[in-house]
């Protein structure tokens, strides 16, 4: 079995949206795409130039054919993929509902009892390796099946010599805090590198005084590389501002930048965009500060695109990247 720079483990779901900024409450039809907090960053990884594998369980049917031709259109090896042959195998279903201001974006879950969602630690496969594990907060909420899988795939990273990636993005419609933090916080000594909201630090995990201090703590008392934190200030749905702080704990620096203000598409899946650009930034060899800024960049071309799933490349990330960082005049269109 190949060795990947990448695995990364989750479910993944698919997106039901009406056209435009139309109602789920109204008629009309609805569009489809692949979603997936964790494919999301295994596709954002191989647009980077990563070999990345996406470890999950699909339905045997037409719709987990669909989504895992997704994850291969975008250079995602399926070799990891696990096949539900059961009569109650399914996929998990999201809605979501584009807004201007003031209203608000909206989600609809529908993925309880879903082929991931039954999923346990005996139906992996006997051998994933890589130089980097990646899974979140949201695949722990999924059950205790996926809990325990996630939990076994960390250690077993660890003791392979890889890498351990954790992205705590927490989901108030899967669980509430102090469950996320029960279920969280014994998994925090196994992880190299940590995502996670100033939000959470401070709500979830009870952090107090500035950012970078919170990190700095974080990263020593749980023994974590790396500390990464998003900064997003949506001002309406359609404009954001976005940035990030990353914390590097052997340098004991903190790294950021400028926000980028950006003209919102589709923002769903640009968090995950951000960790596929830190995690490629670390792994390709450019430390923190490096990472920080891929991960911005990353994160601002995913909101200019429909769909959950990034389409872009290194070289478009780089040109952004040199561009933001820029003083001189740029040019309104590449031509």
């Amino acid at each position: 079995m190949s060795r990947f720079d990448v695995v990364s483990f989750g479910e993944a779901l698919l997106r039901l949206s009406p056209a435009g900024q139309g109602r789920l409450a109204a008629p009309g039809a609805l569009e489809k795409n692949a979603a997936g907090a964790e494919l999301n960053v295994a596709a954002g990884c191989a647009q980077l130039g990563l070999s990345a594998a996406f470890l999950s369980r699909l339905p045997q049917n037409a719709l987990g054919a669909f989504l895992a031709a997704q994850a291969r259109e975008h250079g995602v090896s399926d070799q990891l993929l696990l096949w539900d042959e059961s009569p109650a195998a399914r996929l998990g279903v999201y809605y979501y509902e584009q807004a201007s201001a003031p209203r608000k974006p909206a989600v609809v879950y529908d993925r309880r009892h879903s082929s991931f969602c039954s999923l346990s630690p005996e139906d992996l496969p006997p051998r994933a390796e890589g130089r980097l594990f990646h899974t979140s907060g949201i695949t722990l909420a999924l059950g205790e099946g996926p809990r325990r899988a996630a939990a076994g795939l960390m250690e077993a990273f660890r003791r392979q010599g890889g890498l351990v990636s954790f992205d705590v993005n927490y989901r108030a419609a899967l669980w509430g805090e102090a469950e996320a933090r029960a279920a969280i916080e014994p998994l925090l000594p196994l992880v190299d590198v940590l995502f996670v909201s100033e939000e959470s630090l401070r709500r979830m995990f009870g952090r107090t005084g500035a950012l970078e201090d919170i990190q700095r703590e974080f990263a020593a008392q749980y023994g974590l590389r790396y500390v990464f934190s998003t900064r997003r200030q949506a001002l309406t749905p359609t404009r954001h501002q976005f940035t990030s702080l990353a914390y590097d704990r052997e340098a004991g620096q903190a790294f950021t930048e400028e926000p980028y203000e950006i003209d919102v598409v589709d923002r769903v899946g640009s968090g995950d965009s951000y960790t596929a650009g830190a995690l490629a930034g670390l792994l390709q060899g450019g430390g923190a500060r490096r990472a920080m800024r891929l991960g911005n960049a990353m994160a601002a071309l995913k909101c200019t695109v429909p769909g959950d799933l990034p389409r872009t490349s290194l070289a478009e990330a780089e040109r952004l990247m040199a561009a933001h960082g820029s003083s001189l005049p740029q040019s309104e269109m590449d031509r």
